[in-house]
């Protein structure tokens, strides 16, 4: 009964607009937000530091480099999101 409530709710488009424009889960947003770009930071400094030294080796290449596709990807598309989100308004 509360899990086809619960996804009626969240089915549900004028409540998750609702839901979206709340304080709450913009401050919930930002914080996440800020919580990825200081780990992407701290896992570009240690990525850095490793590149920096002799002890990288093949095995390591393929998830930095990963790692960079996914965080480039991930910044283009929060810009872009913050883009259009500047235009509707």
């Amino acid at each position: 009964m509360f899990h086809q409530f619960l996804r009626r709710l969240l089915h549900d488009e004028r409540f998750i607009q609702r839901l979206s424009e709340s304080s709450v889960m913009r401050a919930a947003a930002r914080f996440a937000a800020s919580l990825f770009f200081r780990g992407r930071e701290s896992a570009t400094r240690s990525i850095e530091r490793l590149n920096n030294s002799a002890q990288t080796n093949a095995a390591l290449e393929a998830p930095i480099r990963r790692f960079q596709q996914f965080s480039s990807t991930l910044s283009r598309e929060y810009k872009k999101a913050m883009e259009e989100k500047g235009r509707l308004k």
